[in-house]
């Protein structure tokens, strides 16, 4: 049902001392930038772009699927996501929260749970962005070199904090998301306003879907 929780069992932070983040998608409203900035750089390529009302169908369908849709190779791919995120950072100072995000953040904090950020962006743009929109609660940003390799960033991040599985939480907004925090054994929510539709997140059996950043944070501060 639209604009509704769903979730096997409700989640609490009884034991709960950090919450992981995806970046775009998830806390940055990146998502229309980056559809211009992949255009503009397949465009002068002479290759096939996103067409606005494709979009729909696009976040529906996983990523192979996607990329064949799109005539982009696995190894274009690198190459592709470089210059969309040294693209990005031109553009960072026009990037914003997604709406309500700023209030999860400030609860989680005032919980006193750790907050970080574990994303396939680079460093030097999400700090930026952290810069430009003031936001202070976030302590850890761990960048990864390409779309994959979650799981393994996950367990890394837990070994060197010495944290059980049932004390971390990731929240992402997409299929491989879900999939890497299964793979290192801690619930994952998914969220629907980023990259990926309600019904391809539940395809990946999270923990919990939630809709909005107001119900995030309800859900996440009792």
């Amino acid at each position: 049902m639209a604009g509704s929780i769903s979730c096997r069992k409700k989640t609490t932070l009884n034991n709960t001392r950090t919450v992981l983040f995806d970046f775009d998608g998830t806390i940055a409203d990146t998502l229309s930038y980056g559809v211009s900035l992949f255009n503009e750089i397949r465009s002068a390529q002479g290759k096939k772009i996103i067409q606005p009302q494709e979009i729909g169908e696009y976040r529906s369908l996983p990523y192979a699927k996607v990329m064949t849709m799109l005539g982009v190779s696995w190894i274009e791919l690198p190459g592709l996501l470089l210059q969309l995120r040294n693209r990005l950072h031109e553009n960072m100072a026009k990037i914003r929260p997604y709406n309500g995000m700023l209030e999860v953040l400030a609860s989680l904090h005032n919980a006193g749970i750790e907050i970080g950020i574990l994303t396939s962006n680079s460093r030097k743009n999400v700090e930026l962005f952290l810069s430009n929109n003031s936001i202070q609660t976030v302590s850890s940003v761990i960048s990864l070199p390409s779309l994959f390799g979650k799981d393994h960033a996950l367990r890394l991040f837990m070994r060197e904090r010495h944290l059980k599985q049932s004390e971390v939480i990731y929240i992402g907004d997409e299929l491989r998301d879900i999939a890497a925090a299964r793979k290192a054994g801690i619930r994952v929510i998914a969220v629907t306003w980023g990259l990926h539709s309600r019904q391809l997140l539940a395809r990946g059996n999270p923990f919990l879907i939630a809709d909005t950043p107001g119900q995030l944070r309800t859900h996440l501060i009792p």
